[in-house]
């Protein structure tokens, strides 16, 4: 073993430990500062050269090699900006130098620079450098896979789906193994209620990922709105297993709730409640358990903060047989600036007390209202009202025939 090389050392009792000695730490330092420095210069160049100052960023591309001799990207760049100009003995001569110290330059260059373009959020210069990339000889396809996966998430956080999907697509055609990343994606689809391509990528990735727990947190959800209840119920208890944490809580709890095991749902939902510290959007859902149960004066004793608390507290006084003071609650509700997920919990609120106190044309346009945002969502929504889910169903079947 070379003279300062990082290797295993043992203490005075022989337990074998990791620390490094003063050499090998000084050589990741100086390995740190070449990278770090390297890196700002090469990403100065850049900026530089799109703004049309030649001069400037050819500076910055030789400053970045003398930091770090080895950046590919430097040369790359700085050799491409040389034959620009008609200086090509020099370019020729930036090129040789390049492949003496690594003869694959050119490809690690391209995805090098396409990884710089991507964290600097261009994702049409990222493209293009990743086309040109896969079209060498030889193309490693695992980076190359990730950074198409990294665009598609970049999509998906901007709401751009079916671009998302497609990098996605593409990422795991060219990387099989990458699947194990697009989770993301799948959570994305969940999120805007696209619930069946969520189920489908759910099911895809926990075949690879059986152990991850947020995954069936979020499978859990999808058949729920799917109105697979018992594989709802599953799903939370394997996310559960795997990580003991309040969000699965609550959906365990809600489909139980749905299924019609009250009592099993308000002591699912009060250890959530408990372990969430009392966050209000667990304590709605407990507080809706508790009117399902018809223990009315338990969940009027829930604060409210929100406007689907406060549809909530429409329902409660028609359990209690105080109609019209329902309707007045409902009519002070305003649900323009409300998530979509509680809008349509308002909406099918409105139907459950429209539809109890005769006003059948506006209970079948909230129904409408809702359905329109998502049948999964509305269906589920009607299942957590067991004591009139058949005749909220009725009318969303009369609307959607």
């Amino acid at each position: 073993m070379q003279a300062g090389q990082w290797a295993p050392t043992t203490d005075a009792q022989g337990a074998e430990g990791a620390l490094p000695d003063d050499r090998s730490l000084d050589r990741w330092r100086q390995r740190i500062r070449e990278t770090t420095f390297g890196n700002y210069h090469l990403c100065m160049g850049l900026a530089i050269e799109a703004q049309g100052e030649p001069q400037a960023a050819e500076a910055h591309y030789r400053a970045a090699l003398h930091n770090d001799p080895g950046c590919s990207a430097a040369f790359m760049r700085l050799q491409g900006l040389l034959e620009h100009q008609g200086r090509s003995a020099e370019a020729q001569a930036i090129a040789a130098q390049a492949v003496a110290i690594n003869p694959a330059y050119l490809a690690e260059a391209e995805l090098e620079l396409a990884r710089i373009y991507l964290d600097l959020s261009d994702i049409a210069a990222c493209e293009a450098q990743l086309k040109s990339y896969l079209g060498r000889p030889g193309a490693v396809p695992l980076p190359a896979a990730a950074l198409l996966q990294r665009i598609g998430e970049l999509h998906a956080t901007h709401g751009r789906l079916e671009e998302a999907k497609r990098y996605t697509t593409q990422a795991i055609a060219l990387a099989p193994d990458l699947v194990r990343h697009s989770l993301t994606l799948a959570r994305k689809l969940v999120e805007d209620m696209r619930i069946d391509e969520a189920a489908a990528a759910l099911d895809f990735y926990l075949k690879q990922n059986p152990g991850h727990a947020m995954a069936w947190h979020f499978a859990a959800i999808a058949a729920q709105m799917q109105d697979r209840l018992e594989d709802a119920i599953a799903a939370s208890r394997e996310s559960l297993r795997l990580l003991p944490q309040m969000p699965p809580k609550v959906l365990l709890g809600l489909s139980l709730l749905a299924t019609g095991r009250l009592e099993d749902a308000e002591a699912t939902l009060r250890k959530a409640t408990a372990e969430s510290g009392n966050q209000s959007w667990v304590t709605a859902i407990l507080q809706w358990c508790l009117i399902a149960m018809n223990r009315l004066d338990a969940a009027a004793a829930i604060p409210v903060t929100t406007e689907r608390d406060r549809s909530n507290m429409a329902i409660l006084h028609l359990r209690a047989g105080r109609k019209e003071e329902a309707v007045r609650v409902l009519s002070q509700i305003s649900d323009s600036d409300v998530i979509s997920w509680h809008r349509i919990w308002i909406h099918v609120n409105r139907c459950h007390v429209y539809l109890e106190t005769g006003r059948l044309s506006e209970a079948e346009e909230a129904m409408r209202a809702a359905v329109s945002m998502s049948p999964q969502v509305t269906r589920f929504y009607i299942r957590c009202r067991p004591w009139v889910a058949d005749q909220l169903m009725a009318v969303e079947r009369k609307i959607t025939r």
